[in-house]
């Protein structure tokens, strides 16, 4: 099954939190895939919760349960400057893992560690979307 890779550069955040850029990323989910806002950032705050996992410095990989879902998709987000994070991190992007509700927690941890291992953190935010969406597939 051949996945299209979805990036979204210079995503306004209108609060410089990690909190703020979850908001942020949950907003476009909405707006642009008709997705559920208290969903997702109720799905992404969740995921936030467990310990950061990082690409490289500065890209926080992370991910979030959709009910309208029925395939796993992945989508970068650019931040445009770095972000205080959980960890100390400062974090200016993410890759975000979008899961169907009844994925199963060992298929979740499976395709985070798939993406993490087959990324080059050298590679910009893009590229490491490209290459996490090829991962899953």
């Amino acid at each position: 099954m051949l996945m299209q890779a979805h990036f979204y550069p210079e995503l306004p955040v209108y609060q410089d939190t990690q909190i703020g850029a979850l908001k942020a990323i949950a907003l476009k989910l909405t707006n642009d895939y008709d997705f559920d806002y208290q969903e997702v950032l109720s799905s992404l705050l969740a995921s936030a919760a467990e310990t950061t996992q990082t690409m490289g410095d500065q890209v926080v990989l992370t991910y979030g349960h959709v009910s309208k879902m029925s395939e796993p998709l992945v989508i970068g987000f650019d931040f445009g400057k770095p972000l205080p994070w959980a960890g100390n991190h400062q974090i200016s992007g993410a890759v975000v893992l979008l899961v169907p509700v009844d994925t199963d927690d060992m298929t979740i941890q499976k395709w985070l560690t798939d993406i993490a291992t087959s990324n080059d953190p050298s590679q910009g935010l893009e590229s490491m979307t490209q290459t996490a969406t090829a991962a899953i597939a």
